[in-house]
């Protein structure tokens, strides 16, 4: 790479692709293509494989969690159930349907979830 700035060389990304079945192929620099409106793409793995929308929103919803002690069934049921009671609180503060519905939903969770657990109990001793 020539481009030096005062001995600093600049990572200007990918120039060319290698490959196995011919020759190198040099990639056009930015200033040299021709602009379609949409948004130039930095990374040549957008080019390569494209994310679908749903494959967007699976990555987008998909958890990740930091500490797996969190999975464990008493540490994720006090969690689920202060999640529910932080926000509840929020929805009734800032009056928005949306979270007001969360709530909602993750109410009714808790109690199939208690219904459950009361089953199994009378299961268990029957």
């Amino acid at each position: 790479m020539d481009h030096k700035i005062g001995g600093f060389s600049p990572d200007l990304g990918l120039e060319v692709i290698a490959r196995l079945d011919g020759v190198d192929t040099n990639l056009p620099a930015q200033r040299d293509t021709q602009l379609t409106g949409g948004p130039i793409r930095q990374w040549v793995g957008e080019l390569f494989r494209p994310t679908t929308l749903d494959q967007a929103l699976r990555q987008f919803i998909q958890p990740s969690v930091s500490d797996p002690s969190l999975l464990t069934p008493a540490r994720f049921e006090s969690l689920v159930r202060d999640s529910a009671q932080v926000l509840s609180e929020l929805a009734a503060r800032d009056q928005d349907p949306h979270l007001a519905a969360a709530g909602e939903l993750l109410t009714r969770e808790l109690e199939l979830r208690d219904l459950l657990a009361s089953y199994r109990a009378l299961l268990m001793r029957a």
